[in-house]
């Protein structure tokens, strides 16, 4: 999956639940800002991948998530990264 926006900074606000992704790519710059920390979980189910792959000089915000079931790194980042209220559950 990619995820390419076209406003400068988009947000995509995520509603609590438990959602199973892995490798999206993140091209544009993106905040992603989840309902609740405790109960908004992405779960990359499996060792050998990251849920994001942010691309060079992206800025990028997670915000109230929590990652489970990632590699050692839920994140592969090559951008400018901001965590805020972000757990990684290994």
């Amino acid at each position: 999956m990619q995820l390419e926006l076209f406003n400068p900074m988009e947000t995509v606000h995520v509603a609590s639940g438990t959602y199973i992704e892995n490798g999206i790519e993140i091209k544009s710059n993106t905040n992603i800002v989840g309902e609740n920390q405790d109960n908004t979980i992405i779960n990359g189910e499996g060792p050998t991948n990251s849920i994001f792959i942010i691309d060079f000089e992206v800025k990028f915000t997670l915000e109230n998530l929590t990652f489970m079931d990632t590699t050692a790194s839920a994140i592969e980042n090559n951008g400018i990264l901001t965590l805020i209220n972000a757990v990684n559950w290994y």
